[in-house]
């Protein structure tokens, strides 16, 4: 495993290698899917998403009561 600070952002993402890719390989990819955001594209997304199924659950609740 090994930190990663994005240029942006000071925070530290963990990397692991895996199947076929080494320590290296794992920091390129991750600085690459980063861009101007501070989480890489795909867990941004994903937390977007995560926000936004909350939420509506938040409101069902709401409306029951």
């Amino acid at each position: 495993m090994q930190p990663v600070h994005t240029e942006n952002w000071r925070i530290h993402l963990f990397v692991s290698p895996g199947h076929r890719v080494d320590v290296p390989g794992c920091v390129q990819v991750i600085m690459s899917l980063t861009g101007n955001y501070r989480w890489p594209e795909p867990l941004r997304q994903a937390r977007h998403l995560a926000r936004q199924l909350h939420a509506e659950q938040d409101e069902g609740r709401q409306a029951c009561r």
